[in-house]
């Protein structure tokens, strides 16, 4: 009786945990997002206004991509948001747009390794890419990978390419996405009602980012969804 007793405190204890991790992590989101639109300096989650104000304003487009819950590249990324008179001289001269939901990003435009806790994209309002800034190497080491020197030359290169555009276009076709099949995760949906298929599975990496959505439009089209994770565990070996 005892045991079974100690068996079913120890699963309320975790239940309990999972649920004040969730919590945690909605208030972080929310507080971001607070702080973000308190400063009046950002637009929050959403590409489409930003992408409208570079055309109207004749600026550039800054998007950062941010994990918020990691721990990696917090300090940096404060920094970013709340900068200091020397950064403002080159920040101002953008169109600033901060997104922490990522799973649905357009994977024609934004292609980037998705282990990243801080990424940069330098756009035109025509979505052309003039750079990318981020960590390169995994997360326990990003903080080595960047530096403010590094992101305030990235931003001066940027605004030197846009200065120069789009007589400079034609150099800058390296920098460009590759094609893709399938740009948000709502695509597999309308791709297996193209070619008559029953349904399809969703392979993800290191989480269900984009399945809630794929699920969504799946079953919305009565289509069957199947999902899996491609996981990385603490052994370094990867498993589906």
């Amino acid at each position: 009786m005892n045991l079974r007793f100690g068996w079913l405190a120890a699963i309320l204890l975790v239940a309990i945990g999972n649920s004040f991790a969730a919590v945690t992590r909605d208030q972080m989101v929310l507080s971001d997002r607070d702080d973000v639109l308190g400063g009046g300096k950002w637009i929050y989650n959403d590409l489409t206004k930003g992408l409208a104000d570079a055309r109207s304003s004749g600026k550039p487009l800054l998007v950062v991509l941010r994990c918020v819950p990691c721990v990696a590249c917090a300090a940096f990324d404060g920094e970013v948001l709340r900068y200091d008179a020397e950064l403002q001289k080159l920040m101002e001269r953008f169109v600033r747009v901060r997104i922490v939901q990522a799973n649905a990003l357009d994977l024609s435009l934004f292609q980037f390794d998705t282990d990243l806790s801080f990424a940069t994209f330098f756009l035109n309002a025509d979505r052309t890419v003039y750079g990318r800034y981020g960590t390169r190497s995994d997360r326990q080491h990003a903080e080595k990978d960047i530096a403010m020197e590094g992101f305030r030359a990235a931003l001066a290169g940027a605004l030197e390419l846009h200065r120069n555009y789009p007589s400079n276009k034609s150099s800058l076709t390296g920098k460009q996405p590759l094609p893709v099949t399938f740009r948000t995760p709502e695509d597999y949906a309308d791709r297996c009602k193209m070619i008559d298929q029953p349904g399809m599975a969703l392979m993800d990496c290191d989480g269900f980012y984009g399945s809630p959505r794929f699920h969504q439009a799946m079953s919305k089209a009565d289509l069957a969804p199947y999902l899996g994770a491609d996981v990385a565990c603490t052994d370094g070996a990867r498993y589906p």
